[in-house]
């Protein structure tokens, strides 16, 4: 949670608006490209300048916009929860042709799609609400969100993998999550090295 106190209103909603910013690594560097690009083409931009070291990944990402013929209805919006204290952005959440809607999540990584992802989406869907581009704070469960799948996207492709994102999943990111919080308190759960009480103080 960094070192913003987020058991304030206050303090969450900075949270939440500073979540699309935290970038921790390389991959995340390059997904996030991958990802603003997406969001353009998601919405019809046809002028895009695409850096080189991109290409492959847009021309897929493009492939994947046109092969699930998805109609955008969220994109790019931070997501939070005040009872559980956690905020974080998901990428898309659109319809599908046959009115499905599906919580994507886009994966540049070289190891593909984790297991894992599935607590992340989670946490997304069954958020207490979104931030609208206005700054309104809007109840997730009025999106209706009905199932969730990562896509990943590679230079020469693209896979779609389908993820549990359950009320069972959402309860296993909530201990997740605890122990996480756990880990920054730990350091004080351990005292000093101490004598026996009767023993004397050397003077």
């Amino acid at each position: 949670m960094g070192e913003k106190n987020i058991n304030t209103e206050k303090g969450l909603i900075e949270h939440l608006k500073g979540a699309p910013n935290r970038i921790r690594d390389g991959a995340a560097v390059r997904g996030t490209r991958v990802h603003k690009i997406a969001e353009s083409l998601i919405f019809g931009a046809d002028d895009l300048e695409i850096p080189e070291d991109l290409k492959g990944h847009v021309e897929s990402c493009a492939k994947f916009i046109k092969d699930w013929k998805v109609r955008p209805l969220l994109v790019e919006l931070t997501v939070g929860s005040y009872r559980w204290g956690y905020a974080g952005t998901f990428d898309l959440i659109a319809e599908l042709p046959d009115g499905r809607r599906v919580l994507f999540d886009y994966k540049t990584g070289r190891s593909g799609v984790w297991p894992e992802t599935a607590l992340q989406l989670a946490a997304y869907r069954y958020a207490d609400a979104y931030l609208a581009e206005d700054g309104t704070e809007i109840p997730m469960k009025e999106v209706g969100v009905t199932e969730s799948k990562a896509v990943w996207v590679r230079a020469d492709g693209y896979d779609v993998v389908p993820l549990i994102t359950d009320g069972t999943v959402f309860k296993t990111f909530l201990h997740v999550l605890q122990v996480a919080k756990a880990v920054d308190v730990m350091p004080a759960w351990k005292g000093e090295v101490e004598l026996p009480p009767w023993t004397k103080t050397p003077s």
